[in-house]
């Protein structure tokens, strides 16, 4: 185990009636939730949390999960996928009608739906927090 560990932590904008607020948690970890008045509240109770949760896990003979589901290095920014050739067809004649290639459409077509799906849940990923174990 490292001294230094890095977790992903997504942080929700917590409604209203949920006290408002901000609510951060951590995949690698179930369990692993914190909340605070503000962000920075949030992302320096969930450190707090990390190290709690870390070392009751140890306490209790659990495995403490490496945080690599998150590394940058699982991510090429290539990859592959098969359309059906209607798809195939109709988004190269939308890149033409926009004067754009067929990978700057797709791309962009792609950050418009993952923009839409991330916006509604009001979510921010944090890159990582760091506390020495």
């Amino acid at each position: 185990m490292k001294d230094t560990h890095d977790y992903q932590v997504t942080l929700s904008a917590l409604s209203a009636e949920d006290g408002g607020g901000f609510l951060a948690e951590v995949f690698e970890l179930p369990g692993c939730i914190a909340d605070g008045e503000t962000q920075e509240e949030a992302l320096h109770n969930i450190s707090d949390a990390i190290a709690s949760w870390i070392e009751t896990a140890r306490e209790e003979g659990r495995d403490v999960p490496e945080p690599h589901m998150y590394a940058d290095e699982s991510a090429s920014g290539k990859f592959t996928t098969r359309v059906p050739k209607s798809v195939h067809l109709a988004l190269i004649k939308q890149a033409e009608r926009e004067g754009v290639s067929l990978n700057s459409l797709v791309n962009a077509f792609l950050a418009m739906g993952i923009g839409r799906a991330y916006g509604t849940e009001e979510r921010h990923a944090v890159t990582s927090v760091r506390f020495a174990d």
